[in-house]
């Protein structure tokens, strides 16, 4: 930094203030903005310079008149560079350091930008003295990767334990065709959430486990339609093309209810209402894949393998 030593003998004598010389500096050291300039190439924003950069600049500047004379602040005193004193002082383990903070944007993945910072400083630190040693502090991706490792933990237990349920109800074929819309709901739900560039996060991971247990009501209710009509002597092609024409509204008005539900998360418009937001978007989409895949896939697979409980 630049610092102004004022003589008060000769400010004194020239019958100037130190507000006057403080507004001098302060209206000088600034970019003036001069308008805009368009040309054939395009639109310029045009800016007069007058930011102080030698110490030469300070003491040409004018302050006043005195008499036939114009007194500058080389008049009344003198400009040395100096250094800002520190606001505070740094130290890791007792020894001086320097810190650096570095903050994700919103929407951003923590877990990419942490792995981008220890990437740089790895490149970046190849070029520095072998006295200079990198530590990382409030490092929360390891938190977040264990949350995250422990709900999807949670969501295959529940897969498996959906699964297992219904294929102890309805059987081992008629169960496998109903399970198996769990993988094909979360693969066209993540590729949705892809497009709109949603990552992976709590909020999306606990949609996801919510899920499991509501995506797969309607392939019940069209595998139970179709078994019904089945034992009423229709053959496997006509009972599932009936269950899935016949239980179309019931599917679509079964999951819309429960959507609706999670519709007033969509509109906080707060920092935690956008984050919260994840919760029902997921959800949108994964049981929006299941009224796809019970109206479309269930009834196409069960036309083909599917066949009447025993007993």
């Amino acid at each position: 930094m630049l610092e102004v030593t004022i003589d008060p003998m000769r400010m004194e004598a020239y019958n100037v203030t130190a507000p006057e010389i403080a507004s001098v500096i302060g209206r000088n050291n600034q970019l003036v903005p001069a308008g805009n300039l368009r040309t054939a190439a395009g639109k310029f924003a045009v800016k007069v310079p007058g930011v102080v950069q030698t110490p030469a600049d300070i003491l040409n500047l004018p302050i006043k008149k005195a008499g036939d004379r114009l007194v500058t602040v080389g008049d009344i005193g003198d400009v040395r560079r100096t250094f800002k004193e520190p606001e505070f002082i740094t130290r890791f383990n007792g020894e001086p350091a320097v810190a650096l903070d570095v903050s994700k944007r919103n929407g951003a993945n923590i877990l990419e930008t942490v792995r981008t910072v220890h990437k740089v400083v790895e490149e970046e630190s190849a070029h520095w003295p072998s006295t200079v040693k990198v530590s990382f502090t409030y490092d929360n991706s390891d938190f977040i990767g264990r949350i995250l490792m422990v709900l999807e933990s949670g969501l295959l237990v529940a897969s498996i334990l959906v699964m297992l349920i219904v294929v102890a109800t309805l059987g081992i074929r008629q169960g496998l065709m109903v399970g198996l819309s769990i993988p094909i709901c979360f693969l066209l739900g993540l590729m949705a959430m892809n497009f709109m560039g949603v990552t992976l996060n709590q909020m999306v991971m606990f949609g996801m486990v919510l899920a499991v247990g509501i995506l797969v009501d309607g392939g019940i209710v069209v595998v139970e339609y179709a078994d019904r009509k089945m034992a009423e002597g229709l053959t496997r092609e006509e009972a599932y093309a009936a269950a899935g024409k016949r239980m179309f509204w019931p599917v679509v008005n079964g999951t819309l209810t429960t959507l609706c539900a999670f519709l007033p998360f969509m509109f906080w418009n707060t920092i935690t209402g956008k984050f919260m937001s994840y919760f029902p978007l997921t959800l949108f989409f994964v049981l929006g894949a299941s009224i796809f895949v019970a109206l479309l896939f269930t009834p196409a697979f069960g036309s083909l393998f599917g066949g009447g409980r025993k007993g």
